[in-house]
C-alpha cells in the first residue's frame, strides 16, 4: 500500500477510482484462506475427467485452479481450518481418502479459477495425452490424489520454524492442516496439543488425547501450555486424567500451577502426590520439600538434606537447593 501511493504522488496519474482498485486486490492477495485439495495434474484433461467422476455433492463444490505448472482440483474454501476439518471426514468418507488441506488466498482463487462450461468441445489430443507413468497411476488409484513428499516436509518445517521462533498462532495452523490431511507423527500431536493449551482449547486437544490412547505425552503437553498462560480451567479440564500419570510429572505441573495461583495448600498436596507416584525423582523429592517450605513447615529443611545427599554439586537443582537451605538457616 505504501508503495501504491509512493507512486501515485510521483507520477499524478493514479485516480481514486484506481487505487482503491489497486488496494482491493492486495487486500485479496494477502487475504489468506484454507481449501480441501482432492488431485492434482499437469494436464487439464485427467483433472476434467476426474472433476466428472466425483460423486454429484463433491462435485458441486469443486474447481479447478492453474497452481504453477499444475492443475488442481479444489473443494471449498474456508478462512478457518476448524471449518474445514468436518468436510474432510465428509470427503474420506465419499472415499477421497487422500484428500488434503492447502493454504491458499482470494485472489489466487479469482485469478487462477480455470472457468468450465458444459458445452465444451471435445478434448484435443494434447489435453489427453499423458506419460505412461501417469497413466499406470490413474489406472491403480483414478480417484486418491498423492500428497508429495516434498511439499509435506516443507509445510513441517515452516510449521516448526514458526514454532521455535514464538509465531505460535501460524504454528498451530501449519500443524492442524498437516493433522487433518493425516500427518500422525508424535512430535506434531505433542506441540499441537501444547498450542491448544496455550489458546485453552481442551476440546480440540482432548480428540488428540484420546485418539492417543490417553498417552501420558499429550495430556502433559496440553497441561504444561495451559499452566504457562494459568488458564483458568486447566484443573478441571484434565482432573479425569490425572491418575494415568505414572511418573508424576503432571503432579508436580499442578503443584507449580497453583503455587503461582497462591493456592499454597493445594500446590502442596500435589508437589506430595508427585513424590508419593515417583520418590527417585530429585525434582519430585525437591518439590515435597518445596511444598512443605511455602507452608512453613519446617520439615522442609531436612528434605532439602536430604536431596542434597542424593544428587551430585552437578546437578541442576544442587545449587538452588543449597541456596535455599541456607536461606532458612539450615
Amino acid at each position: 500500500m505504501k508503495n501504491v501511493l509512493t507512486f501515485a504522488l510521483l507520477a499524478f496519474s493514479l485516480n481514486a477510482s484506481e487505487l482503491a482498485h489497486s488496494d482491493d486486490e492486495a487486500q485479496k492477495r494477502a487475504h489468506k484462506l484454507y481449501t480441501v485439495q482432492l488431485y492434482c495434474s499437469k494436464q487439464l484433461g485427467p483433472a476434467k475427467r476426474y472433476l466428472e467422476k466425483l460423486p454429484s455433492a463433491v462435485k458441486e463444490k469443486t474447481e479447478l485452479f492453474r497452481v504453477g505448472e499444475y492443475i488442481a482440483a479444489r473443494y471449498e474454501a474456508k478462512e478457518s481450518i476448524a471449518t474445514l476439518r468436518p468436510l474432510l471426514e465428509e470427503l474420506k468418507s465419499e472415499g477421497i481418502k487422500g484428500a488434503y488441506l492447502v493454504e491458499t488466498t482470494q485472489w489466487h482463487r479469482e485469478t487462477n479459477r480455470i472457468a468450465l462450461k458444459s458445452d465444451e468441445a471435445p478434448r484435443s489430443e494434447e489435453d489427453t495425452r499423458q506419460p505412461p507413468q501417469s497413466r499406470q497411476e490413474s489406472r491403480e488409484n483414478p480417484a486418491e490424489p498423492k500428497r508429495s513428499k516434498f511439499l509435506n516436509a516443507q509445510m513441517i518445517a515452516k510449521a516448526q520454524k514458526a514454532y521455535e521462533e514464538g509465531r505460535e498462532s501460524e504454528a498451530l495452523i501449519y500443524y492442524e492442516m498437516l493433522y487433518a490431511s493425516g500427518e500422525k507423527s508424535s512430535k506434531l500431536k505433542t506441540n499441537l496439543c501444547y498450542l491448544y493449551g496455550k489458546k485453552g482449547a481442551w476440546f480440540e486437544a482432548k480428540k488428540i488425547i484420546e485418539s492417543e490412547r490417553y498417552a501420558a505425552h499429550a495430556i502433559y503437553a496440553y497441561a504444561y501450555g495451559a499452566a504457562e498462560v494459568m488458564d483458568a480451567n486447566l484443573y478441571n479440564d484434565i482432573a479425569e486424567y490425572l491418575m494415568l500419570d505414572k511418573s508424576g510429572r503432571l503432579f508436580l505441573l499442578m503443584g507449580s500451577y497453583f503455587e503461582k495461583a497462591e493456592a499454597y495448600e493445594k500446590a502442596a498436596e500435589f508437589y506430595r502426590l508427585a513424590k508419593e507416584k515417583n520418590p527417585s525423582d530429585p525434582y519430585n523429592l525437591y518439590a515435597y520439600a518445596r511444598g512443605l517450605d511455602i507452608l512453613q513447615n519446617s520439615e522442609s529443611i531436612e528434605h532439602y538434606r536430604e536431596l542434597l545427599k542424593r544428587i551430585s554439586p552437578s546437578h541442576a537443582l544442587y545449587k538452588t537447593t543449597q541456596k535455599r537451605l541456607y536461606e532458612l538457616g539450615g
